[in-house]
């Protein structure tokens, strides 16, 4: 679980520096990498849920 969360927050950290990045420079390129790590958190907290779920049903 701890690995995880330190998934979670750089996957966060990541996210809110593209966001900013893209604040300072108006560079689509940072929107973009912002968008794209949003979704990689979202996939793996789905994938990483998903798997907790299939444990507990099969144990």
């Amino acid at each position: 679980m701890l690995f995880l969360r330190i998934v979670a927050i750089l996957i966060g950290l990541g996210v809110a520096g593209s966001a900013a990045a893209w604040l300072v420079t108006r560079d689509r390129k940072w929107l973009t990498r912002a968008w794209r790590l949003l979704w990689v958190g979202v996939v793996t907290g789905l994938v990483f849920f998903g798997v907790l779920l299939l444990e507990r049903l099969a144990g």
